[in-house]
Parts: structure tokens; sequence; C-alpha cells
């Protein structure tokens, strides 16, 4: 079910990031493909807090934007640890 939730949350992430505006997020290109490559690149740099700021939001809009971006990735991890945890404790307790 989480895995459900998670892939919908960022494709749905990943399809807010294409239509923003060129004012929102400055270093996306125009093509169509290339943008969504550029995409993708910027939601792993930033996933995986490497950020090498050669694509930066600008606008108070994008700005926000990549501020959810990252709590609702901050709390899929925490999520998912927690689960996992649980899982741990639950097969340690029935052994």
């Amino acid at each position: 079910m989480w895995t459900k939730f998670i892939l919908f949350n960022i494709i749905f992430i990943l399809f807010l990031f294409y239509w923003a505006t060129d004012d929102d997020i400055k270093g996306l290109p125009k093509e169509s493909f290339s943008r969504l490559v550029s995409i993708i690149y910027f939601t792993v740099t930033t996933l995986t807090t490497t950020g090498y700021g050669d694509i930066t939001p600008v606008s108070t809009s994008g700005q926000l934007l990549v501020t959810g971006y990252m709590l609702f990735i901050f709390y899929l991890i925490i999520n998912q640890v927690s689960i996992y945890r649980n899982t741990g404790l639950n097969n340690a307790l029935q052994e």
C-alpha cells in the first residue's frame, strides 16, 4: 500500500515541477524531453541532499513547491523507518 502511495506522490511531484514556469525554477530547459530529464535530475539531487545549485527555485511559489517536496520526502523517510523498526520489533517479540 505504501509503495503505491509513494510512487503516486513522486509522480505527482514530478508533474508539478514539469509544469512550473520558468520564473519559478531557474535552470530548467524549455524543450519538453530535456525539461523532464532536468526535473528528474533536480528531484534526485534534492532527495539525496546533494544540491549542486545549477537548478534553483527563484520565485516564492517555486520555493514553496521545493520546500513542500522536501518536507514530503522527509515524512516518507521517517514513516518508512518507523514501519521497518516496528516490523523488526514485532519479529523479535514473536521469537
